[in-house]
């Protein structure tokens, strides 16, 4: 088992290279867009397009209130626990809020490349 995590991380960037590629000439060799899809489909790429737009305010706004709250939690605490604790919270949302923004660019330039 260990052989086989230490072979999954030196050869990563391949396995996620093949994994895309798979991906994308699966889409590409596809015959016709959106364009002549049914209502339902050309509709849920519209919703799934206006949601991700929604995101794009919704998680700045979050990610900016939440570190502040745990800033703010962090500079009340008592204990060095509750420091530490809140420290990794913040240290979280620096982290996430910048990954769940590019996965949701991720899905608009999918959509706008299958459209």
């Amino acid at each position: 088992m260990k052989k086989m995590l230490q072979l999954v991380k030196r050869n990563r960037i391949a396995i996620l290279t093949f994994v895309f590629f798979m991906f994308t000439t699966t889409s590409a060799f596809a015959s016709g867009s959106f364009t002549d899809a049914p209502k339902f489909v050309t509709g849920g790429v519209e919703l799934i397009k206006q949601i991700t737009n929604w995101l794009y305010g919704v998680i700045p706004v979050t990610a900016i209130a939440k570190f502040g709250y745990h800033s703010w939690s962090r500079s009340n605490a008592d204990e060095e626990g509750e420091v530490q604790h809140h420290k990794k919270k913040m240290k979280n949302v620096v982290i996430w809020a910048p990954i769940a923004l590019a996965s949701s660019t991720l899905i608009n330039l999918v959509l706008k490349y299958m459209t």
